[in-house]
């Protein structure tokens, strides 16, 4: 049960999906991202990646607090799940989430900077590691600043990988590479808002769209609600993950407890 509860989490932050029970959703047909016939039709100007990387670095949410609600569904070939999610996030210290199906909470995760600690309500247990374990057993290159741009659907790893810039179907087009990863980010030909990504990650490949943009209530900046998130792993098979945020201030939250009942079974691994 740890096992699953730790690809629910990697499934929030992109890069993986399982889920832990079977219920009974209907599964919707995938967001399809595209531009007016005004805009499709017209060639755009290819532009330097220096200026794309900049409007992107512009999308990136400044804040200290991240405060959300949103409503999840899991979607696999072996079963589909729906579920809430709550998340408290500090900026570059704390990402506290918790998974909750009708009303009962699930699963409680905190993700620091060097740690991971997951409670398993389901279980009675708790386990301890850290994001080398991610890469070393699910072969997945993510750490924490990556998972706290995701999660606030920020374009991350823009420093990190060697750009080029081009067009295709209307969209300014960004390619990152580097050794055992392959990033590409579409971006809206007037606004460069980032409508779509495709990744390939080690084993993995992520298919993303990002819709609904809102002001957020506190901040002049604007944040995808809408997040459609189509994976294909080698580990656990092809799933899809939609998230709708339904309510995210900036504010900082009531409490962020963490408590490990004194019954649960201690678990932690290098």
């Amino acid at each position: 049960m740890v096992r699953r509860l730790i690809y629910a989490a990697i499934a929030l932050a992109l890069l993986l999906l399982i889920a832990s029970s079977s219920a009974g959703c209907k599964n919707r047909p995938p967001r399809k991202i595209s531009l007016p016939d005004s805009l499709r039709l017209q060639s755009i100007e290819k532009a330097a990646a220096d200026t794309l990387l900049n409007q992107l670095r512009r999308q990136q949410l400044n804040y200290t607090w991240f405060v959300a609600k949103a409503k999840a569904q899991i979607e696999s070939p072996q079963q589909n799940l729906g579920f809430s999610i709550q998340i408290r996030q500090q900026r570059d210290s704390l990402t506290w989430i918790t998974l909750k199906k009708a009303s009962v909470e699930g699963a409680r995760l905190r993700f620091l900077p060097n740690s991971i600690e997951i409670i398993d309500r389901q279980n009675n247990e708790y386990l301890q590691t850290d994001f080398q374990f991610l890469k070393t057993e699910f072969n997945l290159s993510l750490d924490f600043q990556a998972l706290q741009q995701i999660i606030t659907a920020s374009p991350f790893w823009l420093d990190s990988l060697q750009w080029k810039a081009s067009t295709e179907d209307g969209f300014h087009r960004l390619d990152g590479r580097r050794p055992n990863l392959e990033l590409n980010y579409y971006l809206h030909p007037t606004s460069y808002q980032l409508q779509r990504l495709s990744a390939r990650i080690g084993k993995q490949s992520l298919n993303a769209t990002f819709a609904n943009y809102k002001i957020v209530e506190g901040s002049s900046q604007e944040i995808a609600h809408e997040i459609d998130l189509q994976i294909d792993s080698e580990e656990a098979g092809k799933g899809r993950l939609l998230i709708e945020y339904t309510d995210i201030s900036l504010l900082p939250p009531d409490n962020v407890r963490f408590e490990i009942p004194d019954h649960y079974t201690r678990k932690s691994r290098p």
